[in-house]
């Protein structure tokens, strides 16, 4: 009798031998299910994580299956045909008796994005928080009254591919942004039309929002200070002033500073007498002008004194006529008249 232990003769249930002698056959019978089995284990989102404990189990047997996040990103948990299995990390289980697949879901870790306004009270952010890595994201500026949104830095230094007031990125790390606002700036023009006269500062001047602007004004000699045009309208405290100030600038203005000549007036008159001056009466002269009058008595009559600003001139009794010259202030011209008088000389011859 023969018993060969551990020597196989056929995979088959049939066997076909030759009995040269007694032997004891035995059958040996497994389980249907005896062959491995796969244990698949899947990355959602890819290459977020990794995962290890994947492969071949019989019935049965132990799986530990492991999640390793990548940096950045945070473990959410172990999922079977959509259903949350363990939030844990590591997972054991017993094989069961049919292939199974794990999915490991990862998703990014919470960052923290600062947002600050410079200068303090010069505007708004919104946008700020916390974010999961990968998400994009805007944050925006909005201006106060009286700024404008200058750029966008971070710990003092520019953000060079944020180039507007709305600054959209994918969340990688912590920030720190800070919107930067300046003050808008406005411009004043001030001219001087037709010359005679200047305005300080001339031309285009820069000034920022709320800030005050002075203007001085000053006349050529022989001129004066017509009109002060205010954004196109007179304004007659800046002539009697002589200066103008913008205050609490909020927008453009202009000022327009028109000069025109000192005029002076002439008065002449017939004090006493009969004779005429011509011109009679107030005559206007402008700086720097001349003005001629011609005196004539009447038949009978003499020029007796032509008082010029109240003194007497003997020339111009003497010729009939004066001129004021470069006139640069008020004067006065009044002539006296006298009646002519005559001697009669009466004499006695020695005729008796």
């Amino acid at each position: 009798m023969k018993l060969l232990p551990n020597t196989l003769f056929a995979h088959t249930e049939e066997h076909t031998f030759i009995a040269d002698d007694n032997y004891i056959l035995q059958a040996s019978f497994t389980s249907a299910h005896s062959y491995p089995l796969q244990v698949s284990l899947v990355v959602e989102p890819e290459g977020t994580g990794n995962v290890t404990g994947a492969g071949e189990y019989f019935i049965g047997d132990d799986v530990y299956i492991t999640a390793i996040p990548n940096d950045n990103y945070q473990f959410e948990g172990w999922y079977w045909e959509e259903n949350l299995i363990t939030t844990d990390l590591n997972y054991h289980f017993t094989m069961p008796s049919f292939h199974v697949t794990y999915v490991a879901k990862f998703q990014g870790a919470y960052k923290n994005i600062f947002t600050n306004v410079n200068p303090a009270e010069s505007g708004t952010v919104t946008g700020g928080g916390q974010y999961r890595y990968g998400t994009e994201i805007t944050v925006s500026a909005t201006p106060n009254e009286g700024y404008v949104f200058d750029r966008w830095t971070e710990y003092g230094a520019t953000v060079q591919d944020a180039t507007s007031a709305n600054y959209t990125f994918t969340v990688e790390s912590d920030r720190s942004l800070t919107a930067e606002f300046i003050l808008k700036t406005y411009t004043i023009t001030a001219s001087v039309q037709g010359g005679n006269g200047t305005i300080t500062p001339n031309g285009t001047v820069s000034v920022q929002h709320g800030a005050n602007q002075t203007f001085t004004i000053s006349a050529n000699t022989g001129y004066k200070i017509a009109q002060v045009l205010i954004n196109g309208v007179n304004n007659p405290e800046a002539i009697l002033n002589a200066a103008y100030t913008f205050e609490n600038v909020t927008g453009n203005n202009t000022i327009t500073v028109i000069f025109e000549i000192e005029t002076y007036t002439i008065i002449s008159s017939v004090e006493s007498g009969n004779g005429t001056i011509s011109p009679l009466g107030t005559t206007t002269v402008n700086h720097g002008g001349n003005q001629t009058y011609t005196i004539i008595a009447d038949t009978g009559w003499h020029i007796a004194e032509i008082l010029v600003d109240g003194t007497n001139n003997p020339e111009a009794v003497a010729s009939g006529t004066y001129t004021f010259e470069n006139v640069t202030e008020n004067r006065t011209i009044s002539v006296l008249f006298a009646i002519n008088s005559y001697t009669i000389t009466a004499s006695v011859t020695d005729d008796n």
